[in-house]
């Protein structure tokens, strides 16, 4: 039987963010190599309202493995809008 200690379920959830991290990170460098928009700016506004809100949750119960993921993705999330911002712009030219 295999015993969960607090530390191996730490590296677990550690793990799995980092797996979505990379994920998205991937993803998004592939549709930059592309230069397209990365995403609907409705969507991405609504998704960055939704990380930032459920960072501040797991903030305020003491949650860091999911604080700092929400935080990173609401990162990724204000830089993909920017970028397409920057794409339309480019674009219109």
């Amino acid at each position: 039987m295999i015993v969960l200690t607090p530390e191996i379920v730490e590296m677990i959830g550690i793990a799995g963010g980092m797996l979505i991290l990379a994920a998205w990170a991937f993803e998004t460098a592939e549709t930059m190599k592309k230069h397209k928009k990365l995403l609907d700016l409705r969507f991405s506004v609504v998704s960055l309202l939704g990380s930032a809100l459920l960072a501040s949750y797991a903030y305020i119960l003491d949650l860091g493995i999911f604080m700092w993921l929400n935080t990173i993705i609401a990162l990724i999330i204000l830089f993909e809008i920017w970028y397409s911002l920057h794409v339309r712009k480019i674009l219109k030219k």
